[in-house]
């Protein structure tokens, strides 16, 4: 018997597993449902799971033993390739063979490979052979995915193949049912994302299959619209090419992995979606190997509702808490609720790239949040020894909140914040070192946090002051009061207060005249990363004030 949840597991996770469950046969074969108490179970016999992978990309689901606990699957174990992950096969090197990248627009471009390469080809098929054998005795899983960009190899053979500028499905199709043929034991996966978005023109062989990104399907409380549509079509597209349909959904704000993302009511009517149309897997992008807050709620109801996709979210999330929670499991299962309620209220989508203004609609504000902070605070000082462990870190994580929160709106007490400053940089302690996908860490935060707000001087002429551009604004980027707002920005990243422009030759904006103005300071933001850069030039000012 199989319990998923709660600490308890009665089932061995040393049998022989057949290769593509992630879990062990005696596991399929004799799982249950026992639920006596509302806490977190697995739902259903596993012979009935409403899909036949399910992983939730969270650090509990890390350690092989928790992943048979949940009856999840990991992509560590369970596949021989995963995605953008030619380069571990392929490495980039200068003597390497060139035909192994791609060729666009005329020139070699390492970044990218060429899918109709025989060297390619024959690298993949030896690590197959070296790693997992040819699939007679047991069976792998392999996502091959061209590298994460937009480029996409126009060489005469992937020309041939059928590419264009936009379009990579046709090479990567053409190697897969190659690989696929010669290993018939193994199943072969595209990913339906980016430059492999359009199905391929013929069907695939059997063991064949796709992963289908949702990324364009956003996380909204309204489940129709066309959106949904579009990705229904999508899905029904592939599936008369491919076999095999699995999707690949994201479950956290991928900007900020600290602050609360209630998202498991909209999981649910989208997992329930997935099993409507026939898709067999799911992978939920999270936060990987990084803490994320409420992570291990997550991944509990996650597996659960991947088995049984009508298990009942509001008793799966009471259930949790007051089982890992017995002291403040009350408090974090009602806030967690009114946040999720929220959200399906507001009507507005959750973004998984945002700033904390878009949280704030669920969260509420200043005084609210912070109500729900010092119970959490408070319960930290009372509860046991692990209980208290694990709200210290959900304390650390919510410092950072607070003081995105209090920034947000223009509530900085310095004293206050220095406090939240030094709780949040205790989370090296818990391995909380992560605030983003992106690699901004927690002690980069707390520079920027003393150096542009604690160590500044706040006197600010223009605050509140109305602007005007004169040149075209970005969209989404339509609202000059960020600039005059008293709300302190951070040189760590975008969405830390800052203005877009990347419209025209340049901007150009007209402020108020304000006589007793000695200096006016401008900043801006470099990110190489988001091809984000510092303006070349800058045109004269009138009036007689100092810019720099």
């Amino acid at each position: 018997m199989l319990l998923v949840g709660g600490g308890c597991v009665n089932a061995s996770n040393t049998a022989e597993s057949d290769g593509r469950s992630g879990i062990s046969a005696s596991m399929r074969e004799n799982s249950v449902l026992e639920n006596p108490d509302e806490s977190v179970m697995v739902a259903k016999s596993s012979k009935n799971f409403d899909f036949e992978y399910r992983e939730a990309y969270l650090p509990e689901n890390i350690d092989p033993s928790a992943s048979a606990m949940f009856a999840e699957n990991n992509v560590g174990r369970d596949w021989g390739i995963w995605g953008h992950n030619l380069y571990r096969i392929v490495k980039v090197d200068e003597n390497a063979d060139a035909s192994v990248y791609a060729t666009v627009n005329g020139e070699r471009y390492d970044g990218q490979y060429c899918f109709s390469s025989q060297v390619l080809h024959d690298a993949i098929k030896g690590y197959i052979i070296d790693n997992f054998g040819n699939g007679d005795k047991s069976s792998s899983r392999f996502l091959i995915m061209p590298n994460d960009d937009d480029a996409v190899c126009t060489c005469d053979l992937c020309v041939k193949a059928g590419n264009c500028a936009n379009n990579a499905t046709p090479a990567v199709s053409k190697l897969l049912e190659k690989l696929a043929t010669e290993f018939p034991g193994h199943d072969f996966f595209m990913g339906a994302y980016g430059s492999t978005f359009t199905p391929p023109v013929h069907k695939m062989p059997a063991n064949v299959g796709v992963v289908v990104s949702a990324m364009r399907w956003p996380l909204s409380p309204l489940y129709g619209g066309k959106r949904r549509s579009d990705f229904d079509a999508l899905v029904q597209e592939w599936k008369e090419k491919c076999h095999i349909i699995y999707v690949w959904d994201y479950i956290n704000n991928f900007d900020d992995y600290l602050t609360p993302f209630p998202v498991l009511s909209i999981m649910q009517q989208r997992l329930r979606h997935y099993k409507e149309v026939g898709v067999r897997g799911v992978f939920l992008n999270g936060s990987g190997e990084d803490y994320s807050s409420f992570s291990g709620l997550h991944n509990a109801v996650l597996a659960a509702l991947m088995t049984d996709v009508d298990a009942d979210v509001t008793k799966l999330v009471r259930g949790y808490f007051m089982q890992h929670f017995p002291t403040a499991g009350k408090m974090l299962s009602e806030s967690y609720l009114q946040w999720g309620a929220a959200v399906a209220k507001g009507k507005k989508k959750l973004d998984i790239y945002a700033p904390i203004d878009r949280a704030m609609m669920y969260l509420g504000g200043y005084a609210e949040f912070g109500r729900f902070y010092d119970a959490l605070c408070d319960a930290v000082g009372v509860a046991s020894d692990e209980e208290s462990r694990e709200l210290e870190k959900l304390r650390i994580a919510m410092s950072y909140t607070m003081l995105e929160v209090a920034r947000c709106c223009g509530n900085v007490d310095r004293s206050q914040a220095g406090i939240w400053l030094q709780t949040l940089a205790a989370g090296r302690r818990y391995g909380i070192g992560k605030i983003s996908e992106s690699g901004l860490t927690v002690a980069d935060y707390i520079k920027c946090w003393e150096m542009s707000i604690l160590d500044r001087e706040q006197d600010n002429l223009l605050a509140d002051c109305k602007l005007k551009a004169l040149t075209p604004l970005d969209a989404g980027y339509g609202d000059l009061s960020v600039l005059t707002d008293a709300v302190n920005g951070l040189p760590c990243g975008y969405h830390y207060g800052w203005l877009i422009s990347s419209l025209g030759d340049g901007l150009e904006i007209e402020m108020p005249v304000v006589p007793e103005a000695r200096r006016l300071e401008v900043s801006f933001l470099k990110l190489t990363r988001h091809r984000i850069a510092l303006p070349v030039s800058r045109r004269e000012m009138c009036g007689k004030a100092n810019c720099r």
